[in-house]
């Protein structure tokens, strides 16, 4: 690994510390497990993790009619997201393909955050100087700390932390707060299928959070556990599911595009394509193996796709994939994934998984 060259969250020593095994992650050094995968799956699925997400791309938009603009651009309908709420939705671009999915946090009347993917930062920050030129302010990069407290005690780890009752927190809500003395921005939601809040907050205040919720009892968690935990939840993951050469209607998350909305970057390529030959499917491996990117799925002999995310998830004891299959697919279906150039059964089930 050339560590020269990779960029570092705020939480560099602290991971290194607590002996987290690092690895290149979209050019950052990051915290690929701790302990080890199974176990930080279990604490998210059972207790509560912590993860570094310091690496995540976020971008401020303030301006008159801010949200208007934005809404123009994205695929879902904002119009109607309030403020203290965050919304997901996709960056196109002009051939209906997907640049990114984002989320935005509503913060203010004419004031948002919008929040992407780490390997998508220098992209969506060329996309939103072209498309949202009056009202893009600034990336965050120099000063960017955010952290994912997953799991069903999240609330319970959070709440003595926290200057604001987080029972009255939704879905989706989000809100400012103080969190052991550190001014953050609390959102109810994660990446995982768990309950759990995201802090985003400065950098300098990012080792004494972090700090305190490992003292609270919290598990540092790594990438490899929060790829499992999303795929369990059946969520995609850019330069997996989703690509600039494939459709939200192809990729499975056709409920994040409003064909009604007057306009938005993309609409017009997408008419007329909401059912594709192929789309993204979910199955389960019916004897013990496990599916990888980029295998083979057949059925009856012929190849009608491709595994584009998979792994063995712990809390069902079985391999979980994602896969591009043909559209005639239907959940029930028995198909085969080519493992090692030997067919092994699997089922097309429904997301999601855990």
């Amino acid at each position: 690994m050339n560590t020269q060259t990779l960029k570092h969250t705020p939480l560099f020593e602290n991971h290194v510390a607590a002996g987290g095994r690092m690895v290149d992650f979209a050019g950052w050094e990051m915290p690929v497990q701790y302990a080890g995968v199974i176990e930080e799956v279990r604490a998210v699925r059972e207790k509560c993790g912590v993860f570094d997400v310091s690496h995540m791309a976020q971008f401020d938009f303030a301006g008159a009619d801010c949200g208007a603009a934005i809404n123009d651009i994205v695929s879902n309908d904002w119009s109607k997201t309030a403020v203290g709420r965050v919304a997901y939705a996709l960056l196109l671009n002009e051939n209906g393909g997907i640049v990114d999915d984002v989320m935005g946090y509503r913060l203010g009347e004419d004031q948002w955050l919008i929040v992407g993917n780490a390997s998508r930062a220098d992209v969506d920050e060329k996309y939103f100087s072209q498309h949202l030129e009056n009202h893009f302010q600034q990336n965050r990069y120099h000063n960017q700390a955010m952290l994912a407290v997953q799991g069903p005690d999240s609330e319970k780890v959070l709440s003595p932390l926290c200057d604001i009752d987080l029972s009255q927190m939704r879905h989706r809500d989000c809100r400012e707060a103080v969190v052991s003395g550190a001014k953050v921005l609390l959102a109810r939601g994660g990446y995982t299928g768990a309950d759990g809040f995201e802090l985003i907050f400065d950098a300098k205040d990012a080792p004494h959070v972090w700090d305190v919720l490992i003292e609270a009892g919290v598990i540092p968690c790594g990438l490899g556990a929060r790829d499992v935990l999303r795929l369990e939840a059946g969520l995609p993951l850019y330069g997996h599911e989703l690509r600039e050469d494939w459709t939200p209607f192809e990729s499975g998350v056709k409920f994040a595009v409003k064909m009604d909305k007057s306009t938005f970057v993309g609409k017009n390529a997408l008419a007329g394509k909401e059912n594709p030959p192929r789309r993204i499917a979910a199955l389960q491996m019916q004897v013990k193996a496990i599916p990888r990117e980029g295998y083979d799925v057949t059925q009856n002999g012929q190849v009608i796709g491709q595994i584009t995310s998979g792994t063995m998830s712990p809390v069902l004891n079985s391999g979980i994939a994602l896969a591009m299959v043909s559209s005639e697919v239907q959940i029930g279906d028995t198909v085969e994934v080519q493992i090692r150039n030997k067919p092994q059964a699997a089922k097309i089930v429904k997301k999601p998984f855990v």
